[in-house]
């Protein structure tokens, strides 16, 4: 199983990295847009290098906490940004969201185990 995470938190990073092209490919240089597409980008891989931290500390309850919660965020931005282009099953929000929907099934996994207060 701790493999079958990490594999999940470098699925994320590639999606993460793949939206980061398409930032630079599709937008101008230093538009509002690419801002804030490119800053989307640098949250979404520090979502997936919290559940990667998460999947190599097993007892580390804080950093099961920020991961899965940011996990669970990252679920919602894939579902809302496919409704907002008009498309809820768009395979680029869907992708993010099925990958960091099992990373939040790890993260609660990990909190199941984890010890209260262990950091």
């Amino acid at each position: 199983m701790k493999l079958l995470d990490r594999i999940f938190g470098w699925l994320l990073v590639v999606l993460v990295a793949l939206h980061c092209v398409g930032t630079f490919y599709f937008h101008a240089l230093l538009s509002p847009i690419f801002v804030q597409s490119l800053s989307g980008g640098i949250a979404g891989f520090l979502v997936a290098a919290l559940n990667l931290l998460r999947a190599g500390r097993p007892l580390d309850r804080p950093v099961a906490i920020l991961a899965t919660v940011g996990a669970l965020a990252w679920v919602a931005i894939g579902i809302l940004f496919g409704v907002s282009i008009g498309n809820p099953l768009d395979p680029r929000g869907l992708a993010h969201a099925v990958v960091a929907l099992a990373l939040v099934a790890f993260g609660v996994r990990t909190l199941a185990s984890a010890r209260p207060g262990v950091a």
